[in-house]
């Protein structure tokens, strides 16, 4: 008789627990790259700003991309990891972004999985959202 209480009892607990960092973690964590909202986006590029990253990896690179109506939030990722993948980005430069649309500070931002420019594509994060620039393989190929 105690033992299904006490089932239910942790289930629950570890729900709140869960409901309550997942609160959190919409406010105040870092951004979580969501599987359910990934899209493709096309346009030209509007603003290019490096941001400082709050886990000290350097600048993170920012872009406002315009897509026909809607402007998009992007967050690519460490500037070094871009530059080191000889890709180059600037003001009206047309670029194909695939990423998850999250609410990552009270504000819709896309978080790039891959960025294709011209001919060179940077592969940003695996199928999963995992950022590729954790240093477990590459991440450039031409298409």
């Amino acid at each position: 008789m105690r033992r299904p209480f006490m089932v239910a009892a942790a289930a629950a607990a570890l729900a709140f627990a869960g409901a309550q960092s997942a609160a959190a973690q919409g406010r105040r964590g870092p951004a979580r790259y969501d599987v359910n909202t990934v899209r493709t986006v096309a346009g030209r590029i509007m603003a290019v700003d490096s941001l400082p990253s709050p886990r000290g990896l350097g600048g993170g690179l920012h872009v406002q991309l315009k897509a026909g109506d809607t402007t998009y939030e992007v967050h690519l990722g460490p500037q070094s990891y871009l530059q080191g993948k000889s890709m180059r980005l600037a003001v009206g430069d047309e670029v194909k972004v695939t990423g998850s649309l999250i609410t990552y500070q009270q504000r819709e931002v896309l978080l790039a999985a891959s960025v294709t420019k011209a001919s060179l594509t940077v592969m940003l994060r695996d199928s999963t959202g995992v950022p590729l620039w954790a240093g477990r393989r590459g991440g450039m190929r031409m298409r």
